[in-house]
């Protein structure tokens, strides 16, 4: 790893330690957060493809109108996995169907999956949902995984897979 991807790496981690603790609720703050469970296949442009599991929970409160904070977690077939925050818009289109957009950095570990060439990754992903029950959405979503080129190589890697999106209404 190079010397500014270590140093990188060092600022990163509690950065996202330190996002994921002031946006976690306490108590019953939370109304209409969503968790969101994405399956799919990683790799879907390289000859090399593994399965790819990710599990979301975007906060109720807005920074801006329709963005709102992520946490992740996601886990590949070939036991790589990475750990990472973000923002995501959100836009409804009538009463059943709605966009998503996000992005965020991820800390990523290979073990013997794919060489994404830094352990800093950048995970982003576009998704549409189809309102198939009261506050649960199924979607597809395309994603793409890259290290920005602050790594000494930047493969990327682009994920293809399905989204089941849970809304969770709680009281203030």
């Amino acid at each position: 790893m190079r010397p500014g991807c270590a140093v990188a790496l060092v600022l990163l981690r509690p950065a996202l330690l330190a996002l994921a603790l002031v946006l976690i609720p306490t108590g019953d703050a939370v109304a209409d957060a969503e968790t969101i469970s994405a399956v799919g296949v990683a790799g879907v442009f390289d000859s090399s493809r593994s399965t790819q599991t990710r599990l979301e929970h975007h906060f109720q409160d807005e920074l801006l109108p329709g963005i709102r904070p992520f946490v992740a977690f996601g886990v590949a077939g070939d036991s790589a996995y990475h750990f990472g925050a973000g923002l995501g818009w959100r836009r409804e289109m009538g009463t059943d169907w709605r966009i998503l957009i996000g992005s965020g950095p991820a800390i990523y570990r290979r073990h013997r999956g794919f060489d994404l060439g830094n352990e800093v990754e950048f995970f982003s992903f576009l998704e549409v949902d189809r309102q198939i029950a009261r506050g649960h959405w199924l979607g597809l979503r395309v994603a793409h995984a890259s290290n920005a080129s602050i790594g000494s190589r930047n493969p990327g890697r682009e994920m293809l897979g399905i989204a089941y999106t849970r809304a969770w209404r709680e009281t203030r």
